[in-house]
Formats: C-alpha cells, structure tokens, sequence
C-alpha cells in the first residue's frame, strides 16, 4: 500500500464517523445505546477498504467519505428490522 497518510486523515475519518452515527440515531434508525457499536463497524471497515486505495484515482479523504457513505448504509440495512406479514385471513381492511 502506498503512503497514505492515514494519521493526518484521522480526525476527519472520526468526524465523519461520529456525524454520520449521530444522524442514524436522530432519525431513529438506532438506539443512542448503538451508537458506538455503529461508530466501530463503520471503523472497521474503513480500516480493512485502506488495502483497496489508490492515490491516482481520488484523494484519501474522498476515498474515506465515500467508503464510509457505503459503509453506513450497509449497516443500517442489516440492522433493519424485519418485516412482519400477517395473514389477511378474517382481518377487514
């Protein structure tokens, strides 16, 4: 992996993290209480995308946002609850 000045994206990886966590919880997609198991998958998997950056194609920020933008919504479908079907059987509509 080239020299990606990880150390000096940090801060900004951690901001954007932490907005993007505290907007699930505001719009009710997750518990307060979830909130930080949220905040270190999204970091998790910004870690192991690092292996897959390339210099040439966008800059490190970019590619941090962009991942993380995925990353958010991958998680917030997974925790999504599922759809209960009940039967129509008798019930009026």
């Amino acid at each position: 992996m080239a020299d990606t000045n990880f150390e000096s994206a940090l801060p900004f990886v951690m901001r954007a993290v932490q907005v993007r966590a505290a907007a699930a919880v505001a719009t009710g997609r997750v518990t307060a209480a979830d909130r930080e198991d949220l905040e270190q998958e999204a970091l998790l998997g910004l870690w192991t995308a690092l292996r897959h950056y390339d210099a040439s194609r966008a800059s490190l920020r970019t590619f941090l946002e962009r991942v993380a933008d995925k990353r958010f919504a991958s998680l917030l479908r997974r925790r999504r609850s599922a759809v209960l079907i009940e039967r129509l059987d008798g019930h009026r509509l």
